[in-house]
């Protein structure tokens, strides 16, 4: 028996040829929201004898929400450790963050633009400005130099929600993770319950305990997120 579908205005439900199967296509999802976008920064050169807090994210605009979707790291390894070690890397939430923390921290503070960051926006531009500064920076980041970064007012949640470990080697010059591509401490797939930052939250990637002594390396995280008007825009499946 043959049977056709009608869409709306006419159109013809599509099978392929061969195998008789409907046809699909595979796009990114599309809801009312202000712009995807995606960032990454390198560190400075930091000794891997130092604990602390190596990239940060806040969210600034009072006005929306962001939806973080992926953070990944990538690590070199520039000078040899005495010996193996396992070395740890985790991310955890914070609130109550003060955009103007940054005029004191350690690092250095990233105000990209709408321009430097978009994947795709859907607005003209983005509502507002972070307070104090006067580069459009609805979503501020900060990253290690030679040192790690301040503690700031953040508090900070007491659990992380993903961590990284690896083992730092007696080799100089080599990834500091064993695949020599980027890890995700972090990934949103459909289905999964969306990780939601309002004004003044964000995320903070720490090193909780010091590695082995001699060595250094170079940390690049890239980061992608959503910004939307409200909870209810966000996709959830």
């Amino acid at each position: 028996m043959t049977m056709q579908l009608m869409g709306q205005g006419g159109q013809t439900l599509q099978l392929d040829g061969s195998y008789r199967a409907t046809r699909t296509s595979v796009l990114p999802e599309d809801f009312e929201y202000r712009g995807s976008y995606q960032l990454a920064a390198s560190s400075g050169t930091i000794a891997a004898s130092l604990s602390g807090n190596f990239f940060a994210m806040n969210m600034s605009d009072p006005t929306g929400i962001l939806h973080l979707e992926r953070i990944s790291v990538q690590g070199f390894q520039v000078a040899a450790s005495a010996a193996l070690s396992i070395w740890q890397l985790q991310i955890s939430k914070f609130w109550n963050s003060q955009v103007a923390e940054g005029a004191g921290a350690a690092g250095t503070a990233i105000f990209p633009t709408r321009e430097q960051t978009y994947k795709r926006v859907t607005r003209e531009a983005r509502i507002s400005h972070a307070p104090g500064y006067t580069s459009y920076a609805p979503v501020l980041f900060r990253i290690a130099a030679a040192a790690a970064i301040g503690a700031g007012t953040r508090e900070l949640d007491p659990r992380p929600f993903g961590f990284v470990q690896t083992v730092m080697g007696i080799v100089a010059n080599t990834p500091l993770f064993a695949s020599g591509h980027s890890v995700d401490l972090y990934q949103w797939e459909p289905g999964m319950y969306p990780m939601i930052f309002q004004t003044n939250e964000g995320f903070i990637v720490t090193a909780p305990t010091a590695g082995p002594a001699l060595a250094t390396y170079i940390l690049t995280f890239t980061v992608e997120w959503s910004e939307y008007d409200n909870f209810a825009a966000i996709p959830t499946t």
